[in-house]
């Protein structure tokens, strides 16, 4: 016998656990699908320890889609369009998994209602992606390829994602081509003061 003791799961062992099978209940069938017993009874947990974790089900899944889909750092090909293009391919490809796709309108549908759910989405999935926006910003800035625009970074990222979203998520639902991300990149360049025609 080796000797080591069997206890209790670790509490982020059982975060883990509840976690990936939340992505697996929302992958495979959507938000609407997502109940705390069935969660709970996946993950081999219980609705106590699901709730000294998370507050409810739309809490959860931001969680979900926080831990999947946490930025990286801002991108760095050497150029504000590469660099917006790289954003605009990522956001693409978030946008397509079916985690994001199977929860992002019920999520953002819920939180029209629910103060506390719509602080959640900002602060830990939606704000860090803007935040990347605005590193690309400072370092074109940096680089001397614009002066200071007068667009901030949420302008910048609404012009880059109000495409896709709208293309993704307003019927008659379609994935987004490289003509419709270009032009996503082309607004936002523009916007920024950036001589497209020149040198994109």
């Amino acid at each position: 016998m080796s000797g080591k003791k069997v206890g209790r799961p670790r509490a982020q062992d059982i975060t883990d656990d509840l976690l990936r099978e939340g992505e697996r209940v929302i992958a495979e069938d959507g938000f609407s699908a997502l109940t705390i017993d069935g969660l709970v009874s996946r993950a081999g947990s219980t609705r106590p320890t699901f709730y000294r974790r998370f507050r409810s089900a739309g809490h959860f899944a931001v969680a979900v889609l926080a831990h999947r889909f946490a930025p990286g750092p801002a991108p760095a090909t050497g150029s504000l369009p590469g660099d917006l293009r790289a954003v605009q391919r990522e956001e693409i490809a978030v946008l397509a998994d079916p985690v994001a796709r199977n929860s992002l309108a019920d999520l953002v549908g819920a939180s029209r209602t629910d103060h506390d759910l719509s602080e959640l989405l900002d602060a830990d999935f939606i704000r860090p992606r803007r935040e990347r926006v605005r590193h690309v910003i400072d370092a074109a800035r940096a680089r001397g390829e614009i002066e200071p625009p007068d667009a901030d970074a949420d302008q910048v990222y609404d012009l880059l994602m109000g495409p896709l979203i709208t293309r993704m998520f307003v019927p008659p639902h379609a994935a987004p081509d490289d003509r419709l991300a270009e032009a996503g990149v082309r607004s936002a360049l523009t916007r920024l003061g950036f001589d497209i025609d020149d040198r994109a």
